[in-house]
């Protein structure tokens, strides 16, 4: 019987499926695609503890000499809205170099705007972790962007592409460069929509390690392995007319 290998359940430098840090959709800046974004927030939480807490976060129980902690919930949910204005700003910038997301590990550089009242801004954040709550100790301010680091992407490599095509039959006489719609006609469309994915192929024999070359010559700027992406057609649908 034929042996058939099951798909990967996960590829070399793939990211279908990770959220995209850069939402904001060029040339077309009216459209807000933060959805994705607003989704990979939206379960996450970060703890915030405050002075005072420091006489019950981790008290010492004399009697037998273990922690008994007494100090209530104080994880916090993200501002979806707050947190994604400072996005909104990013993306606004007229320097091209820093409008954009080079790299998911970029998102430990925005600040997470909890739920609290009064609100917070993104502006406010500064004061909030050195004065209300500087008890918090730099791993629980790490947690939340360790969540929300493995799921983001900067890079995506799957894409739904729409088409739609028309086959047009020019009238005798007509001019060649202009479209005349009551004499010109339109004699075939398709409509439909590709998956694509940009993809690294590990077992191409031309592909070179980079690893021993960048330990050889770490300032070498050809090593790009952006030149052995390859493209393929996942699936491909076509609407009814």
């Amino acid at each position: 019987m034929p042996v058939v290998e099951p798909y990967a359940i996960s590829q070399p430098f793939a990211t279908s499926g990770k959220i995209n840090l850069n939402y904001q959709i060029m040339p077309f800046t009216y459209i807000n695609r933060s959805t994705g974004m607003q989704a990979v927030m939206k379960s996450t939480r970060f703890a915030a503890l405050d002075l005072k807490d420091s006489q019950t976060y981790k008290p010492l129980d004399a009697a037998s000499n273990s922690l008994s902690p007494s100090t209530p919930d104080r994880r916090l949910l993200i501002d979806l809205k707050a947190t994604l204005a400072a996005f909104d700003t990013k993306f606004a910038k007229t320097d091209n170099s820093d409008n954009i997301f080079k790299s998911a590990s970029q998102i430990c550089e925005m600040n997470l705007v909890p739920q609290t009242s009064p609100k917070e801004t993104d502006s406010s954040m500064a004061a909030f972790w050195k004065t209300k709550f500087a008890f918090t100790g730099d791993n629980l301010r790490e947690k939340p962007y360790v969540d929300l680091y493995s799921r983001l992407t900067t890079k995506s490599n799957t894409f739904t592409v729409h088409v739609r095509v028309q086959a047009l039959k020019k009238a005798p006489g007509s001019s060649a460069d202009h479209w005349d719609g009551a004499k010109d006609k339109v004699v075939g469309e398709y409509r439909g929509s590709s998956i694509l994915e940009r993809y690294i192929d590990v077992n191409d024999p031309g592909l070179p390690d980079f690893a021993t070359k960048f330990a050889a010559n770490p300032t070498d700027s050809t090593l790009n392995i952006d030149q052995y992406y390859k493209m393929r057609v996942v699936s491909t649908k076509r609407f009814a007319p």
